[in-house]
This record gives C-alpha cells, sequence and structure tokens, in this order.
C-alpha cells in the first residue's frame, strides 16, 4: 500500500529546500520516453496517443523538449508504470513517486541531489551511497541493500539536467517493513 503521508513529508521537505513544486504531463511522447527509458527490450504503456511514463522524470522530459522547463529546481509527484519482467514486492507495474529534477548547465550537481534525498532518507533508515559509472548514484538501505533512489546527470539533444527520486511509495514503506517488522 502506497503511504500517501510519507509521500506529503517528502514534497513538503523538499520544498523547504528549493524544489518547486510543479504539474507535468501523466502522458509523454516516445521522444520523452526514450531518453531516459529505450523502448526497445522492454514494454511500455501506450494509450491515448502517448506512454505512461515509467518514472516521472520523462514528464520533466516532456517539458523540457516542450520548451516549458527553464533553468530551476523542480519536483513532481507522478504514478510510474514499469511492464517489470521479474515482478516481485519491490518490483511492481505501478507505484508513485516524488521525482526532483534541475535543469542547469552546471556539471557535478546531480551529487547536491543525492545529498539532498540522503538527507531525507535518514529520518527512515540507515542509508549509504552506491557508486555506479557515468555520473549516477543510487542510495541503498544500509541492513538489505535496497535502491531506495538513484540520482545522475542526463545529456539528450542538447538538453541537459539532473535527476533524482526524492521517494518512490510503497518502496519506502516495504523496506521499512523488512526492517522493522514489528513496527507497521
Amino acid at each position: 500500500m502506497i503511504d500517501h503521508a510519507k509521500i506529503a513529508k517528502a514534497e513538503e521537505y523538499y520544498a523547504k529546500v528549493g524544489f518547486q513544486k510543479i504539474d507535468v504531463p501523466w502522458i509523454v511522447g516516445r521522444e520523452a520516453y526514450q531518453a531516459t527509458f529505450p523502448l526497445t527490450g522492454n514494454f511500455p504503456y501506450f494509450t491515448l496517443g502517448g506512454f505512461l511514463p515509467a518514472s516521472g522524470e520523462q514528464c520533466f522530459v516532456q517539458l523540457l523538449l516542450d520548451g516549458r522547463l527553464p533553468q530551476g529546481k523542480y519536483q513532481c509527484t507522478t504514478p510510474c508504470f514499469r511492464d517489470e519482467l521479474e515482478e516481485d514486492e519491490l518490483h511492481l507495474p505501478y507505484f508513485y513517486k516524488v521525482e526532483l529534477i534541475e535543469v542547469t548547465d552546471e556539471a557535478g550537481r546531480y551529487m547536491e541531489l543525492a545529498h539532498i534525498a540522503f538527507d531525507y532518507f535518514t529520518q527512515y533508515c540507515s542509508v549509504e551511497y552506491e557508486y555506479l559509472p557515468a555520473e549516477q548514484t543510487d542510495i541503498i538501505e544500509h541492513y538489505t541493500g535496497i535502491e531506495l533512489g538513484s540520482y545522475g546527470r542526463r545529456h539528450y539533444k542538447g538538453l541537459v539536467w539532473n535527476y533524482g527520486t526524492g521517494l518512490a511509495e510503497p518502496r519506502l514503506s516495504q523496506v521499512l517493513a523488512k526492517i522493522q517488522p514489528d513496527q507497521k
């Protein structure tokens, strides 16, 4: 079950640290979808002439492609739809996510997003970084090793942005149930 109180708390936190909450399209074009999640090898959800987003990042990318997202720090909350090849308690066909994006030309700033999210997650559990190649980092829960968020910098057709997970639900709640089973 999605804990909407955690979603609201995350939105408040990220607003306080400078991420403007904006509305984004929940159906994106092929180009916005492909910018972060190639169409080959998976099965996106196509409807009403577009794709249901696999991540709120694609919704931001749609605004970037449309020329409607100036430089700045933003957050959105969207459903995410994924055709997971191996569905289990942590890999669901849909979930809810607070997504962060910073549109900037400054390199290296994606780690600032990761640090801000790291501080947010520490109120719930012990977390650590998992450094990945090519300007990417994950935040994982320390005891289970389960990924709570991904952070990085993308370049697509002259557009540049930093992205990151503010909160994914029910992922955080599921992780907490594993490490604190008597505190559901």
